[in-house]
């Protein structure tokens, strides 16, 4: 699961994370569910578990502040995921 939350202005804001989202989804999904610390790069391919996971959520992508200047490199990162899988 990928997603934006909030207005944390292209930093990393505790306020903002989606942390509590994946502890949400995991408690309605009643299975486990994985949290990457960051939504591009290896923790977010997290290559050594992907496949042991039904439900992987990423880290919100406003934490960059490519996201919100539609950088088209972040874009292709953030691709990069769903094409691996």
């Amino acid at each position: 699961m990928l997603s934006h939350f909030g207005r944390p202005d292209g930093k990393p804001n505790p306020k903002f994370s989606l942390k509590s989202i994946a502890q949400e989804v995991e408690r309605y999904l009643k299975q486990p569910v994985a949290f990457a610390d960051d939504c591009v790069g290896s923790v977010a391919e997290m290559p050594s578990c992907a496949h042991t996971w039904s439900v992987i959520v990423l880290e919100n992508t406003r934490f960059h502040p490519e996201e919100e200047a539609n950088d088209p490199a972040f874009a292709k990162q953030l691709a990069k995921l769903a094409t691996c899988l």
